[in-house]
């Protein structure tokens, strides 16, 4: 399955001691897998991990709600119900 252009809606933005930036997200389009880059206000964000209810996933589907781990971005740039497109 092609992982161009995946959009991700944010649900809520958590940021974790020790783990860093986890947003809850519901995949609008395409799959997410770790590694994977998205620009968010002018700084890189890589996916670091997938989990859904405490399981990590090799990746995510259209349509499943999981966490996902970013590193490389801050919390106050990340807003609730906001899109981000990843590669």
């Amino acid at each position: 399955m092609d992982t161009e252009n995946v959009v991700v809606e944010v649900g809520e933005v958590y940021n974790i001691k020790g783990i860093g930036i986890v947003i809850g997200a519901k995949i609008i389009n395409g799959v997410l897998k770790p590694s994977m880059k998205a620009s968010i206000n002018g700084k890189n964000a890589i996916v670091r991990i997938i989990e859904d209810r405490g399981l990590k996933l090799l990746q995510a589907r259209t349509g499943e709600n999981v966490a996902v781990n970013l590193y490389g971005i801050e919390r106050q740039d990340i807003q609730k119900g906001s899109q981000i497109e990843f590669t």
